[in-house]
């Protein structure tokens, strides 16, 4: 919590991960993007899978006044959510709606419509750091979902990890050790083919290395944070995939 008030660069030299501050300002920027993309392409929906602590329903609240905007996730971290959202800002926004639910027992769509989804609505999903904590199964299902049930031309951005990633069903990760172990990593080079395969197609997709390249290069053409580590640089990715004309 120090470090927050210390600047830029005495702040990085502090942190234990410097790469991972890289990796996530490059993640942060991909989503944002995807968010006003689809806002100006016509998106009237937004479902967050898997929101968290997200702010994008209040950080772009002021562009989002005529779109319905989702944040899916159990139901516990929720409501932490809410109570921090109303001591910061006094209210939560209208147009957020929060959608309690689990992804591995819970149906999506019925939940979603309690809170006035609509299938017929261009929509935005976004699925932030979420696909490696899922089973296969359950990831095929989103991508399926979303070809399903919302309009033509509705979008999902998403990042990934390669099915080769070291911490992908490895007990010793750092992440199982923490009780939250990777289960699934993209097979391949890539999340094309994968994606293709559920029915979608394939707007953008690249890995994180090629997305620092986009967004953090300063005029130099040097990058303005500590580089990635090979593993993230290599064997994570972003896509954005479409739904095609019904």
């Amino acid at each position: 919590m120090d470090a927050l008030d210390l600047d830029f660069e005495a702040a990085i030299k502090r942190h234990t991960n410097p790469p991972f501050v890289t990796y996530m300002l490059a993640r942060t920027r991909y989503f944002d993007d995807s968010l006003e993309e689809a806002v100006q392409d016509g998106a009237r929906q937004v479902v967050i899978l898997g929101a968290g602590f997200d702010s994008r329903g209040y950080r772009f609240h002021d562009r989002l006044r005529r779109v319905r905007f989702f944040e899916i996730d159990y139901g516990p971290t929720q409501e932490h959510k809410k109570q921090r959202v109303k001591q910061i800002l006094g209210s939560i926004p209208a147009q957020v709606r929060y959608i309690a639910m689990d992804f591995t027992k819970d149906d999506l769509l019925a939940q979603l419509r309690k809170g006035g989804y609509s299938d017929k609505e261009k929509t935005l999903f976004i699925s932030e750091g979420v696909f490696s904590y899922l089973p296969e199964s359950a990831v095929k299902e989103a991508f399926r979902f979303v070809g399903d049930h919302s309009a033509s031309g509705s979008t999902i951005a998403f990042s990934y990890i390669l099915s080769k990633h070291p911490d992908v069903n490895n007990p010793n990760s750092r992440f199982a050790r923490m009780g939250e172990p990777f289960l699934f990593g993209f097979p391949g080079e890539s999340a094309t083919e994968f994606v293709k395969r559920e029915g979608l197609e394939v707007v953008f997709d690249a890995s994180s290395g090629d997305v620092l390249d986009k967004y953090l290069k300063r005029k130099t053409g040097t990058p303005p944070l500590p580089p990635l580590a090979h593993t993230q640089a290599t064997m994570t990715g972003f896509c954005t995939a479409r739904v095609a004309t019904k």
